[in-house]
């Protein structure tokens, strides 16, 4: 279906791991790709924003 309506995806796959991400360098490698689709796809840098919020909260 992805493919049928062009939308945009990323299949990650871990041949060494089961169901669940047992390798800690498969959960870094997991965490930082999200991270990097926050950042690039959806333009949200959750770190820039706890930084906002405590300016902000500096500020009253």
């Amino acid at each position: 279906r992805l493919v049928k309506v062009e939308a945009n995806y990323t299949l990650q796959l871990y041949p060494d791991e089961g169901y669940t991400l047992r390798e800690e360098r498969s959960n870094q490698h997991l965490h930082r790709t999200l991270l990097h689709y926050l950042h690039n796809c959806l333009k949200y840098d959750p770190f820039l924003n706890i930084e906002e919020e405590e300016e902000e909260a500096e500020e009253e």
